[in-house]
């Protein structure tokens, strides 16, 4: 009875993947050519906006931290945030897994699960990937969108732009603060870091009337001043108007600690900033948080210019594990 990775072989791990694909998507019209070939072949009815990004074990997650199908929900989330952002609607989504020859082929099907059940929420289509062996997981993907409308970028806010944002700041971040100190309550928080659920539709409602916009990946300072720099404007935030997690203010009373770090630069929340002309166009499910006025680039909360540590920094920082 095999138990491993290595039991199956790199045929048997597609063959998984490729039943799972089977019973997820029996019909996709507009796949083409899926799985099974050199490369997928979509029906587009034109533009289209791609994005990719990945989960490393050591840096973006532990195995005893989450589950299996929390990695595959995360890690098809995070790109479909990207696509969703820019006004693109998701269709199909690449997989690429390298993972160690003794890793549980119960962690395989989970990690599997977690993907198919994310890209059908998102409603698109799993269409191919890869497979190697690893030191440890290195999973990345590959999201495609139709583009056909008009994409919505960073460098599309004006002076005079209202700023919001969809959902609540802090989950995210609280929840790495409590595994990190070897807690798992409250649970909301973990679990808003383990498998974090973008709102796409709502993204895609926003995307009609914003001017810009931008998955919050890591921390809402550090992703409004790419806004700021691609636009050319600064936006000044209100502190007491930024919505913060009841699970990161929980979080914080168990810790002894402030949620005010988490809710500025805490990042991997992946809900949705964006700068509106007015306020009237902001959608049900945003919060005005700011404006967008004249300046170099800068990001404010309330009468000063932002000048701390911003959010994550791949590179600069240790890793988020």
């Amino acid at each position: 009875m095999p138990h491993v990775v290595a039991d199956i072989g790199e045929a048997g791990v597609i063959a998984r993947v490729r039943e799972a694909v089977s019973r997820a998507w029996p019909n996709a019209p507009h796949v083409r050519i899926g799985l099974g070939d050199d490369a997928a072949v979509l029906e587009m009815d034109g533009a289209c906006a791609v994005a990719t990004d990945s989960l490393v074990e050591g840096v973006h997650f532990r195995r005893e931290w989450v589950s299996a199908q929390a990695v595959g929900s995360k890690l098809a989330a995070r790109n479909f945030a990207d696509i969703v952002a820019m006004g693109a609607r998701p269709r199909a989504l690449l997989l690429a897994l390298a993972m160690p020859a003794d890793t549980t082929l119960e962690w395989l099907d989970g990690f599997i699960n977690g993907v198919v059940a994310e890209t059908m929420r998102a409603g698109a289509v799993l269409v191919g990937g890869d497979t190697s062996v690893a030191p440890f997981v290195m999973a990345s993907a590959t999201a495609i969108g139709d583009a056909c409308g008009t994409s919505v970028t960073r460098a599309g806010a004006r002076a005079g732009d209202v700023v919001a944002v969809s959902g609540l700041c802090g989950a995210a971040a609280s929840g790495l603060a409590l595994l990190s100190a070897g807690l798992s309550e409250p649970a909301s928080a973990i679990a808003a870091y383990g498998s974090p659920r973008p709102d796409y539709s709502l993204a895609l409602r926003a995307a009609d009337t914003a001017n810009s916009m931008i998955d919050c990946s890591d921390g809402l300072v550090n992703d409004l001043g790419h806004i700021a720099r691609a636009s050319g404007c600064d936006l000044r935030l209100r502190a007491a108007a930024i919505p913060r997690s009841d699970a990161a203010v929980q979080a914080a009373s168990v810790l002894g600690r402030t949620s005010d770090e988490w809710v500025l630069t805490g990042g991997e929340d992946h809900i949705f900033l964006a700068t509106f002309p007015r306020a009237a166009q902001v959608p049900e499910g945003f919060t005005v948080i700011g404006d967008a006025v004249p300046g170099p680039g800068q990001v404010w909360i309330d009468d000063q210019v932002w000048a701390g540590v911003a959010g994550y920094q791949h590179f600069a920082d240790t890793p988020r594990t």
